[in-house]
């Protein structure tokens, strides 16, 4: 009867370490969105949050991600160069903790003259070029990458699984590099035609509905279970003793 007893005792405590090591290690991830909206009604700020989700505009948090409300009826206002605007948005959660970064949503507002080749006796004009460049950061190292076309790609950017263990999310505009900025005149055109040409473009739009995600239980030490697998054994050791015939 004893040892039927110590062996049921045995395997419930085998049990119980198992399921609270399993179920904590594993956790349940939970998926936060940031909307902007409540952003387009406060005064000028640098740094916002919403639903556990921080945001700050520029290289070092200095500029006003609402500065331009009006702007701002399709989520955060970006522009890549002269204006007030952030060209650089920087995403983490406000717990400072890890994070996948989902999706967001994105728009073209307004993009200023076109990517023009000049060979000399035409111009070659291309609206669609990369102008967001989305980074993933696991501390100071860039673990992620993605160019997108503001035009081309416009609607939900959905990204990919090197999206995730990340301490921020960096998502700036990408002008290309110019040497060549002004205006040409097209001989293929009617005389008298200019054409505003420049390979670096001024590139408007809005970001919105940004998803990211992190787990919301934390792995269980080792010891926590392997203490009571531990109890465990110790106990089925006494009953063996016990069980010994004496000499």
């Amino acid at each position: 009867m004893v040892n039927r007893m110590m062996s049921y005792f045995l395997l419930r405590t085998l049990a119980c370490a198992a399921a609270i090591g399993g179920f904590l290690a594993v956790g349940v991830a939970g998926a936060a969105t940031m909307t902007f909206d409540p952003l387009e009604s406060l005064d000028p700020v640098m740094t916002y949050s919403e639903n556990g989700i921080t945001v700050t505009g520029g290289l070092a948090g200095d500029q006003f991600l609402n500065i331009y409300p009006n702007f701002m009826d399709q989520g955060i206002y970006m522009v890549d160069a002269g204006a007030l605007a952030p060209a650089l948005l920087t995403f983490s959660l406000s717990n400072m903790g890890r994070f996948a970064a989902i999706s967001f949503d994105v728009s073209s507002r307004q993009r200023v003259g076109e990517l023009c080749d000049f060979d000399g006796t035409d111009l070659t004009c291309v609206r669609a070029f990369q102008d967001i460049l989305v980074q993933g950061y696991r501390d100071a190292a860039v673990v992620a990458e993605r160019l997108v076309d503001s035009v081309a790609d416009t609607g939900t950017i959905t990204l990919g699984p090197e999206f995730q263990d990340l301490s921020r999310l960096v998502v700036s505009m990408s002008p290309l590099s110019s040497s060549v900025y002004g205006f040409f005149f097209d001989y293929s055109s009617p005389p008298g035609v200019y054409v505003l040409c420049y390979d670096f473009p001024c590139s408007q739009v809005n970001l919105d509905n940004v998803v990211m995600t992190q787990a919301t239980v934390a792995p269980v030490p080792l010891p926590a279970s392997a203490l009571l697998v531990g109890s465990g054994l110790a106990a089925l050791g006494a009953a063996a003793r016990r069980r010994r015939p004496a000499i």
